[in-house]
C-alpha cells in the first residue's frame, strides 16, 4: 500500500510539474496575463489533488502586506485563487533558477531576494512600496522556509521593517492543513480540507513590535484547532 501511494504522489507530481512547465511558457508568451494564469495553475492543482479551502474570519481586501505561516506549496496557490487583486510573494532567489518554472518565479509573480545578503531589505522595501502604490499587495512567509504544520517557527523580522517604514496596512493569515494535503519533501497527496483563518489586519508604524505577538495569536489558534480536530 505504501508503495502504491508514492507511485501515485510521482505520477501527480510529475502531472503537476508538467502542466505549471506548459502554463509558466504561456506566462512567457503572454506576460500581461502572468495573474490569470497563476489562478489556472491554483485551480488545476486544487481540481487534481482534490483538496477543499475553509475559510475563517474577515479577509480585508485593502490590505497591502500579508503574513503567512509556511508548510507547503498549497499555501502559495490557495492565496494566489482567491485573492482576487494583484499580488506578489517575498522568495528566495533561488527559486528563479528552477528548470522550467524558474521564469514562471522571474515573470512578476514574485519579488525575488539573496537571503544571505542583509542588504537586500532595502530592495524588498523599494519593490514593496512602487507595488502597493500600484494597487498591488504583497505575500511574506516570516518563517523563510516550510515549517511542520503543527508549530511555526521563529519569525524572522523582515515583514516588520518592511510594514513598519513603508506605514503598510498588514493582515495576518493562518493556513492550517496544507501540508497533509501535499508534502513535496514525501511526495504525498491526500484529499481533505484546508482552513485559512484571517487575523484583523491594522496599519503599520515606525517602531511598532507587533511580530512576535502575531506569531503568537497564530499559534495559540493552531493549537486549538489542531485540539479539536484531533
Amino acid at each position: 500500500m505504501e508503495f502504491l501511494r508514492k507511485i501515485k504522489g510521482i505520477f501527480i507530481a510529475s502531472l503537476l510539474f508538467g502542466i505549471t512547465a506548459f502554463i509558466v511558457l504561456i506566462m512567457r508568451i503572454f506576460p500581461s496575463k502572468q495573474r490569470s494564469l497563476r489562478r489556472v495553475i491554483a485551480k488545476v492543482v486544487r481540481t487534481i489533488v482534490g483538496y477543499k479551502v475553509e475559510f475563517e474570519g474577515e479577509f480585508d481586501g485593502s490590505s497591502e502586506l500579508f503574513v503567512l505561516n509556511h508548510q507547503s506549496l498549497l499555501d502559495i496557490l490557495i492565496f494566489d485563487e482567491f485573492h482576487p487583486g494583484d499580488i506578489k510573494w517575498v522568495a528566495k532567489q533561488e527559486l528563479g533558477k528552477v528548470p522550467l518554472l524558474g521564469p514562471g518565479f522571474r515573470s512578476g509573480a514574485c519579488i525575488l531576494i539573496d537571503r544571505s545578503n542583509p542588504r537586500e531589505i532595502v530592495h524588498i522595501i523599494k519593490q514593496t512600496s512602487e507595488f502597493s502604490k500600484a494597487g498591488g499587495a504583497v505575500a511574506i512567509f516570516p518563517e523563510g522556509t516550510r515549517g511542520g504544520g503543527k508549530k511555526l517557527l521563529k519569525f524572522q523580522s523582515g515583514a516588520q521593517i518592511i510594514a513598519n517604514k513603508l506605514g503598510l496596512k498588514v493582515q495576518p493569515v493562518l493556513i492550517i492543513g496544507s501540508k497533509e494535503i501535499l508534502d513535496s519533501k514525501k511526495l504525498s497527496f491526500n484529499k481533505g480540507v484546508i482552513k485559512v483563518v484571517f487575523l484583523p489586519s491594522f496599519v503599520a508604524s515606525e517602531g511598532s513590535e507587533w511580530l512576535a505577538k502575531i506569531r503568537e495569536n497564530m499559534q495559540k489558534i493552531l493549537d486549538e484547532k489542531l485540539a479539536q480536530n484531533s
